[in-house]
């Protein structure tokens, strides 16, 4: 068994209450049995990748752990 385990910690949101600008630290692990993790497509560009699509427009933290989720 093999844990891989991605640390994003500055992902820039701008909140959807007053326009500011927030900073989320982003934790992201995945537990594989033997060499499953070489078929997973969620390498750290492309989540990188999509932490910043949907962080483009306002989001709240609620909001954007659900689509994390």
């Amino acid at each position: 068994m093999m844990t891989v385990r991605h640390t994003f910690r500055e992902v820039k949101g701008i909140c959807p209450v007053n326009g500011g600008i927030d900073f989320y630290e982003i934790i992201v692990e995945f537990t594989y049995d033997d060499d499953a993790w070489r078929d997973n497509f969620w390498h750290v560009e492309t989540l990188s990748d999509f932490f910043n699509e949907i962080t483009k427009t306002p989001i709240s933290q609620e909001s954007l752990s659900i689509k994390i989720a």
